[in-house]
């Protein structure tokens, strides 16, 4: 019975319980739909910095990130690299030999980030390849081929094919040079990062060098539901190393992850509260109509709970 008298309650006024019905559908809608572009939005940007270079999970030698010294390399990389690629979880593991120096063409000189990788283990750890905008990615049948950023090429005022001129120091000190040929250009979203790093084969720069030197593992993992599980092994295998996850390599991105998603919270907050109070007026203006009603019904027997 009581089924039945609140069925035709809501088919008492059509026009009052489409407002109802309408206000809470489009309300939900437009949040659950802000919601979902945000979060959207977030994710893009955290899995850009994480497939740029980022990884999930990087493995340095303790202090290099804050004094980027040449000479900082991480012992016996190579077996560190094999033994994170065994790791359940682990997708692809890549080592980089990362130094800072000169990139010089005939008009001008840009500071950079030079990156020493091997072309395929790259290739599975991060999204280098992809971001490919002109030429081809790196080749290791060519002697000395570089990958720039595209704002890097158009500040250095070079093109597919031009060669430029890498200076950076060895571990003595002495100053090297190494004239490369441009083979790609790439384009990043973040066009700072365009402008500062380039890419060569390892192998080349091992030769420059003298001997070989990794000073970063890139770990890519299967799922980021990973990533504790995966440090924890590694940190507990080399715990003279630092092992750091994306979060810990770029606090900015978790910061601006974590204040994001407290906005969004506010934000939904205050559209559920507003239809909360629109529905509310709604439904208190249909309960006041029915005083004598609901009297009635009382007075028949029907118990206030019901």
């Amino acid at each position: 019975m009581l089924f039945r008298i609140a069925w035709k309650n809501v088919w008492r006024s059509k026009r009052r319980s489409a407002i109802v019905v309408a206000a809470i559908a489009i309300g939900l809608w437009g949040g659950l739909f802000a919601d979902g572009i945000i979060e959207g939005m977030l994710e893009a940007t955290v899995n850009s910095s994480i497939d740029r270079e980022l990884t999930h999970i990087q493995i340095h030698r303790p202090g290099f990130r804050d004094e980027r010294s040449i000479s900082m390399t991480i012992p016996d990389a190579e077996s560190v690299l094999e033994s994170a690629r065994r790791l359940a979880g682990v997708y692809a593991a890549t080592g980089r030999c990362i130094i800072d120096g000169m990139a010089s063409s005939p008009t001008t000189s840009q500071g950079v980030r030079i990156k020493g990788i091997v072309p395929l283990d790259e290739e599975s750890a991060t999204s280098l390849r992809k971001e490919m905008v002109q030429g081809s990615y790196l080749d290791t049948s060519m002697a000395n081929s570089i990958l720039i950023g595209k704002k890097l090429a158009e500040k250095l005022e070079v093109k597919l094919r031009s060669k430029i001129v890498l200076t950076f120091q060895n571990p003595d000190g002495t100053l090297i040079y190494g004239a490369f040929r441009i083979v790609g250009i790439f384009e990043t979203s973040s066009t700072p990062y365009d402008a500062a790093n380039v890419y060569v084969v390892q192998r080349d720069l091992f030769a420059l060098l003298g001997t070989p030197m990794i000073h970063e593992i890139g770990v890519r993992l299967s799922s980021a539901l990973s990533i504790p599980a995966v440090q924890q092994q590694i940190h507990q295998r080399y715990s003279g190393l630092e092992v750091l996850n994306w979060g810990e390599l770029a606090p900015e991105l978790n910061l601006f992850l974590e204040s994001s998603s407290v906005f969004m919270n506010v934000f939904l907050g205050i559209i559920l509260t507003a239809l909360l109070f629109g529905i509310a007026n709604t439904m208190l203006m249909s309960v006041l109509d029915r005083v004598r009603e609901f009297g009635m019904l009382m007075a028949i027997g029907m118990k206030r709970r019901q």
